[in-house]
């Protein structure tokens, strides 16, 4: 290679422009505990792999954005399936972390495979039980101060959230994208105890 040559490729690599949202100063971070859903338990007779359909889901966020010295946020937009949350910059910077809600309707979600998940009579009341079918967190220990135990669940990457943050000034405008799983805990609801027969109700005087 000739030192021209050589001269010509290194003009390239300082020349190049960066692409949008390779800003080191822009900054999206999202983030969304998983709503609670509740699951009937299944007959005992019935173990093994199950499709819980899930309802309508709310997802809250926490956001935290951050433009370049010279720029400040244009437009973010969430997206979950077929819903989307987008507001304006002005908007964006009046709302406080954490009032950022996207629902997504049920009839775009996906039902999720399980196995071994809230089987009546599996398990003793308290304990954890079950697996998601993918690899995930596993069961969740459910809180010691609930009345009623409930087995809880936690399935990550059931849907994902995309995000994306417009930051424009006079230099011009950036984007920057961000993909984020979110989980959904399931929680298998404790059967109603069976109703005490009185003894006038069993025949007996």
């Amino acid at each position: 290679m000739t030192a021209r040559s050589l001269f010509a490729v290194c003009a390239l690599f300082v020349l190049r422009p960066a692409g949008a949202g390779e800003t080191p100063a822009d900054r999206l971070e999202i983030s969304a505990e998983p709503p609670l859903v509740p699951v009937v338990p299944l007959a005992a007779t019935t173990p093994g792999r199950r499709f819980i359909e899930l309802p309508t889901l709310e997802y809250r966020f926490e956001v935290q954005t951050a433009c370049g010295s010279d720029s400040a946020p244009r437009s973010l937009s969430i997206n979950i399936a077929d819903s989307r949350l987008a507001l304006s910059g002005a908007a964006l910077e009046s709302r406080a972390a954490g009032e950022l809600v996207l629902t997504v309707p049920a009839r775009q979600l996906a039902p999720v495979a399980v196995d071994d998940f809230c089987v009546a009579g599996s398990t003793a009341d308290g304990e954890t039980a079950g697996r998601p079918a993918a690899d995930g967190t596993g069961a969740l220990p459910p809180a010691a101060a609930d009345p009623e135990p409930r087995r809880l669940l936690t399935v990550p990457a059931v849907v994902s959230a995309q995000a994306s943050l417009v930051c424009a000034g006079e230099s011009g405008s950036t984007i920057r994208y961000v993909t984020q799983p979110l989980a959904v805990t399931f929680a298998c609801m404790a059967p109603a105890p069976a109703p005490v027969e009185s003894a006038q109700s069993t025949g007996e005087r």
